[in-house]
């Protein structure tokens, strides 16, 4: 699996995806990810997926993938801090807000560092790599596409219920196993509702962490206490029941992941 030329074997930094996707992605302009993308000696993981899918459920798998762990620490540090500093008053009192400062800064900080935290992690992404516009550079991009195989540590899946159908995709996955016979293969398939069902429930966490601590007598009657709580209640309710029907649907999806690939037909997929 030899390349066209050097020069075809292209990855961009997971850190440019996140960064510029999204606003590429709203001005419908994603084919112009090329333009971020540079020649790789080595790609640290090829995203196999297939184009059926919606893009921010794949960004949502991407950013969770790679930024939930730095944001999962740095906003619990970070709420910690808050915390020894509201508790020696250094910080003034927060009453108004449930939780108060421990609640807001880690809740603040973990989604600035989800949304900002900027990995280097090169990654082979096809529109992003394979340039879309001129089709001399299209075709000796999908020709070397063995040679980038070959030369991706991790190959990263982001299956739909479409993925086994889609001959591309199994080809991807099949060449890379294949130039991993020596049993170095790293493979991670994710559903296309891991993202959201993660971002689900930390939202719906904080949410009803934030009615707990909610001081709602401080604000209101008795008489009208309870009938507040009940109404600030409800979207925490209706959060809630969303993550669970999120949790039931991402189970299906994997069962339906395991059917479709053992039951896999050459004559069954297309391009």
């Amino acid at each position: 699996m030899q390349a066209v030329r050097p020069e075809t074997v292209r990855g961009i930094r997971l850190g440019k995806v996140l960064h510029h996707g999204p606003w590429l992605w709203w001005h419908g302009r994603l084919k112009d990810m090329y333009r971020h993308s540079e020649v790789a000696s080595n790609i640290d993981m090829f995203v196999s997926h297939s184009w059926q899918t919606p893009a921010w459920k794949k960004y949502l798998n991407l950013l969770i993938l790679r930024n939930g762990l730095p944001a999962m620490v740095l906003g619990t540090l970070g709420a910690s801090v808050a915390n020894v500093l509201s508790q020696h008053l250094i910080l003034p009192p927060l009453e108004v807000l449930g939780g108060g400062w421990c609640l807001l800064s880690g809740c603040l900080i973990y989604y600035l560092t989800l949304l900002r935290w900027r990995p280097r992690t090169i990654l082979f992404w096809d529109s992003a790599c394979i340039n879309q516009h001129d089709p001399l550079l299209k075709a000796e991009g999908l020709a070397s596409l063995g040679a980038i195989l070959k030369q991706s540590k991790t190959l990263l899946v982001l299956w739909d219920q479409t993925f086994v159908s889609r001959l591309w995709c199994m080809f991807e996955m099949a060449a890379y196993l294949h130039g991993r016979a020596d049993s170095s293969a790293s493979v991670t398939v994710r559903s296309p509702l891991a993202g959201v069902l993660v971002l689900s429930v930390h939202a719906s966490l904080c949410m009803i962490t934030f009615l707990y601590f909610l001081p709602a007598d401080s604000f209101f009657e008795p008489s009208q206490t309870m009938v507040v709580i009940a109404c600030l209640a409800l979207p925490g309710i209706l959060s809630f029941s969303f993550v669970i029907s999120t949790v039931r649907a991402y189970w299906r999806d994997i069962d339906t992941m395991e059917q479709h690939m053992l039951s896999f037909a050459l004559d069954n997929s297309k391009c």
